[in-house]
C-alpha cells in the first residue's frame, strides 16, 4: 500500500475511502495546489455533504503529527466558501 509507494519515491500519495464520490477533475486540483509551494506537505479538497451538496461539510484542518490527531475547519457553512491552508512538511 502507502508504505510501497513511499518505498518507490512517488511524489503524490493519495487516500481515499471508498465510500466517496469526486469531481473528474479533482486530482489534477490537488497536484495543482500541492505543486504551487514546495513547503505544502498535503492538501485535500473540500467535501459536501451528501445529500446537500451545497453545504460544506469540512475544508481543511490541523493536523498533529506527533499525537496523531487531526481536527477539521469551517464545518457545515456554504458550499460556495474558499478555504486554503498549507501544511507544513
Amino acid at each position: 500500500g502507502s508504505e510501497l509507494a513511499v518505498d518507490r519515491g512517488v511524489d503524490y500519495l493519495l487516500l481515499l475511502n471508498n465510500d466517496i464520490e469526486v469531481e473528474p477533475d479533482f486530482v489534477e486540483e490537488l497536484v495543482a495546489a500541492a505543486a504551487t509551494d514546495p513547503s505544502i506537505g498535503c492538501v485535500g479538497p473540500k467535501i459536501l455533504y451528501h445529500g446537500e451538496r451545497d453545504r460544506l461539510w469540512s475544508a481543511g484542518g490541523r493536523i498533529r503529527f506527533r499525537e496523531s490527531m487531526t481536527g477539521a475547519k469551517a464545518r457545515s457553512i456554504a458550499a460556495s466558501t474558499t478555504a486554503t491552508r498549507k501544511c507544513p512538511t
